[in-house]
């Protein structure tokens, strides 16, 4: 899921994991690869809304409730990661932030392993979604974890240029842009793009244009923005 490949395939390996792991009767797992697969499904809409995963046979609620009652904090931690990207991608900002904030305690459960790596991408992402619209009070307080996730996204970019040097390079340009830069952002969208097709990075490709287009729209320059918007879905959909 978290290297791009399309969403149908994803579904298929999240099928097959649930499989065996049902046989191992290991409920933790079993709950963790239910809600992946909640979340693609979701994306590809099938869902009661775009912000739930519930369904006839999934229930987020109940799901939590055996991971805290198992003090599974690995699984917390990859409920609210996931929850926070879908919300995010469907503009729910605070939604998001309120989502990252239940699990902050939680983080160190998960250092180490790969799902933390979407907590300080998103995270970084969603504040700088909220920045404009926030008091000087939150601003402070927004900008000090924003510089704090996006230095360790560069150290992982540093070491790892194929999995994070997008992710870091559209961190600094959602940076530049709310710290009005734009010539920097415009710079830095076009290397995102660049670097997450290299790296085959579809969702992120996608991603990377349809916040570009939205820089863009936002200095009413809609002939631009067109540009990206269509490369944004061409991605999208290529990604299922």
């Amino acid at each position: 899921f978290d290297s791009g490949q399309p969403l149908p395939e994803v579904a298929r390996e999240a099928d097959r994991y649930l499989d065996a792991v049902e046989q191992m009767g290991d409920l933790n797992m079993h709950a963790a690869y239910l809600t992946l697969q909640r979340v693609v499904q979701n994306l590809q809409g099938d869902g009661k809304s775009c912000w739930s995963l519930d369904n006839e046979t999934f229930h987020e609620a109940d799901c939590l409730a055996q991971w805290q009652e198992n003090n599974f904090n690995h699984g917390l931690n990859w409920y609210h990661y996931l929850k926070a990207q879908l919300l995010y991608t469907y503009e729910q900002y605070g939604a998001a932030l309120r989502t990252f904030q239940a699990v902050e305690d939680k983080v160190a459960a998960n250092v180490g392993f790969f799902p933390v790596t979407k907590y300080y991408f998103y995270y970084l992402l969603v504040l700088t979604a909220l920045y404009s619209e926030a008091t000087k009070e939150e601003k402070a307080a927004y900008w000090s974890i924003i510089e704090r996730h996006y230095t360790q996204l560069q150290v992982w970019a540093d070491s790892c240029p194929e999995n994070f040097q997008h992710q870091a390079l559209l961190a600094a340009a959602e940076m530049a842009r709310v710290c009005d830069r734009p010539a920097e952002a415009m710079n830095l969208y076009e290397q995102a793009i660049v670097s997450a097709k290299e790296s085959q990075m579809l969702h992120h490709e996608a991603l990377a244009n349809e916040l570009a287009a939205k820089f863009y729209l936002g200095w009413n320059k809609e002939k631009c923005a067109a540009g990206y918007l269509q490369a944004a879905y061409s991605s999208y959909a290529q990604w299922g």
